[in-house]
């Protein structure tokens, strides 16, 4: 959960902790300093840069703080972070991030977001939240309890960890997140009726896995996620690692190409399943993206539709895999927030003039003319 600086002993190779710090905690010098150069953040203060001597890194108080790039926050209530473990169905300690709710009262229950990193091979830290993929205080700040558990299939946690999925994509991660969520209503946090899910690329992934495979939660955004394995192989820039993790070997030179075995493809592809589908979804899109292309959202929203499952599909113009501009993020984020206070609370949403004025400002003149493309189902 936490990044720090570590020295490796090159003749002995043994490694020691320099900082200790809960947070991630960067640092690099050139040979002739004795001064390193640190980068740090922690859930209650984004990045900045520190000078602290190499012989004491490990003493904070020894840190000269270079900047304050964002002094604003400060004045802001932000949402308590908590590590939480728990146990999945097979027993395996599995552990992610909790955030409380502004103003949090013990005796009541909130409803919760689940957002799911991408990946899969990464993992949630303790760091400020300040992107248009998690925005947790955002969502703390509207009484969301918000939880990113780091699934099967997340770095850090060793090899065996991270590869657990490879050949068997959805059960490990799938029971990994949904073992949390039940922990978090065990311990009168959620309310079991009011349940969100958030994820991009590989966390999108799961959001569709789990709108065929689940009708517990109220609303799912899902952006850049796989519907039909079989056309993404074609579809998308990058082969190997679909073969890695959906092929029926755990190796990444095996048989595994999806007319090596076509049917256990197709049996992994959400879309397999759309007739089990109840929840309403949100879908995003970059016009041009290349890893998960938009014709995977396509496949899903038409499916949805013909369901008569409610669904809109934003496709974002001319952006790649990850939204790079900065009105394109922020309509993703207010979409995405209307879209659970709707199905979530019953809460009327925002109007696309207002958002889409804001954005012209915050993108400039020049700008004003570009626009996200909505689709809607009902």
């Amino acid at each position: 959960m936490n990044a720090n600086v570590y020295a490796l002993d090159a003749a002995s190779g043994a490694v020691r902790a320099v900082t200790g710090v809960v947070g991630t905690v960067s640092a690099a010098k050139n040979r002739e300093q004795e001064t390193a150069m640190l980068r740090y953040a922690d859930p209650r203060s984004p990045t900045d840069l520190y000078l602290a001597p190499v012989a004491r890194l490990g003493r904070r108080e020894a840190w000269v703080r270079l900047t304050r790039l964002n002094p604003w926050v400060d004045s802001l209530a932000l949402g308590r972070y908590e590590t939480v473990r728990w146990k999945a169905g097979d027993g395996a300690t599995v552990e992610g991030i909790l955030v409380y709710p502004v103003g949090w009262d013990r005796t009541r229950r909130y409803p919760l977001i689940v957002q799911l990193h991408g990946g899969p091979a990464a993992a949630y830290q303790n760091t400020f939240s300040g992107s248009h993929g998690t925005y947790t205080n955002v969502l703390a700040g509207k009484g969301y309890v918000v939880f990113q558990p780091n699934y099967r299939g997340s770095t850090g946690y060793g090899e065996g960890f991270q590869s657990a999925i490879s050949g068997n994509y959805w059960p490990l991660a799938e029971e990994d997140i949904l073992s949390g969520v039940d922990t978090l209503v065990a311990r009168g946090l959620a309310a079991p009726d009011s349940l969100g899910m958030m994820g991009w690329s590989a966390g999108g992934h799961w959001s569709n896995w789990t709108l065929v495979t689940t009708d517990r939660f109220k609303a799912i955004s899902s952006g850049a996620g796989v519907s039909n394995w079989i056309s993404l192989y074609a579809q998308t820039d990058v082969q190997s690692t679909r073969e890695y993790y959906l092929g029926g070997e755990a190796t990444r030179s095996g048989p595994n190409k999806p007319w090596d075995n076509f049917d256990h493809w197709w049996a992994e592809s959400p879309l397999r399943y759309i007739a089990r589908a109840r929840t309403p979804t949100l879908l995003h899109s970059g016009e041009k993206d290349e890893r998960i292309p938009m014709a995977q959202n396509l496949e899903l929203h038409m499916a949805l539709k013909q369901r008569g499952v409610p669904t809109e599909f934003l496709v974002y113009p001319n952006q790649p895999h990850g939204l790079q501009l900065p009105r394109y993020q922020l309509v993703k984020m207010v979409a995405e927030v209307s879209w659970f206070e709707r199905w979530i609370r019953g809460k009327a949403g925002f109007t696309w003039e207002e958002l889409l004025a804001t954005a012209d400002r915050i993108a400039g003149k020049e700008a004003v003319s570009r626009q996200p493309s909505a689709v809607s189902g009902h």
